[in-house]
């Protein structure tokens, strides 16, 4: 008797264990299940674009910053839309210059080797954030200085709180690039050109107080470029 008594404890034991173990595996589908996706990472809602505060110019002067986040460029934007859109020939053994709402374009004579297309494109005319691109894309690649100036005439920033920064397109990190605080190099190049010697593409004579005032880069290609607050 007792040692029946035995198994039908142990055999309460065992039930009891299944029991338990099967409780503990329904609690741990269900924790899972309330998470929707493993704990240890993100929810993509919660994912954050990491950024230097861009420039944003407002058409009275007035200006802030704006987080810089997933930046995406429309190439054919819609007439009635703040974006902009300018497209020129020059010829790089000329060189020339162009602009794009407050960002400049100068190509110093020798830049490269023949006719190429240069496309600036800003998807918001107040943000200071232009997408660069040259057709045929062999020539992305310069032998001489190509110069984008940040014009910021008739703002209250100062030059010196602001950098140009380069943005990856394929990982969308960003990178400061060397930046003057001054346009005179880039103004150089442009006195040259409209003076003849090295020909001029640009859309006509230039007003130097409309761009005497902002920060330049020596670019070593086209690419995806934004003026924003110095030290991110």
């Amino acid at each position: 008797m007792i040692g029946a008594g035995t198994m039908v404890r142990a055999g309460h034991v065992g039930r009891a264990c299944r029991i338990a173990a099967l409780i503990t595996a329904a609690a741990l589908a269900a924790t899972l299940e309330g998470c929707g996706e493993n704990p240890v990472l993100p929810r993509p809602e919660e994912a954050v674009v990491s950024g230097p505060p861009l420039l944003v110019v407002q058409p009275d002067g007035s200006s802030g910053y704006e987080q810089a986040g997933a930046l995406t460029v429309d190439t054919n934007p819609e007439p009635t839309s703040r974006a902009l859109k300018v497209s020129q020939e020059v010829n790089g053994t000329k060189g020339g210059w162009m602009r794009c709402g407050r960002f400049l374009l100068a190509i110093s004579a020798g830049a490269f080797d023949t006719v190429g297309t240069i496309t600036m494109t800003m998807p918001d005319t107040t943000l200071m954030f232009v997408d660069l691109t040259i057709t045929p894309s062999r020539l992305n690649g310069f032998h001489a200085p190509v110069y984008l100036v940040a014009n910021t005439t008739g703002t209250d920033v100062p030059c010196d709180s602001l950098s140009i920064y380069w943005n990856d397109p394929k990982s969308a990190s960003w990178t400061d690039v060397t930046t003057e605080k001054n346009v005179t190099s880039a103004m150089d190049c442009m006195t040259q050109l409209d003076s003849g010697q090295s020909g001029n593409s640009g859309p006509g004579s230039y007003d130097t107080n409309s761009t005497s005032y902002g920060i330049t880069s020596v670019l070593p290609h086209f690419s995806r470029y934004a003026a924003g607050k110095a030290g991110w």
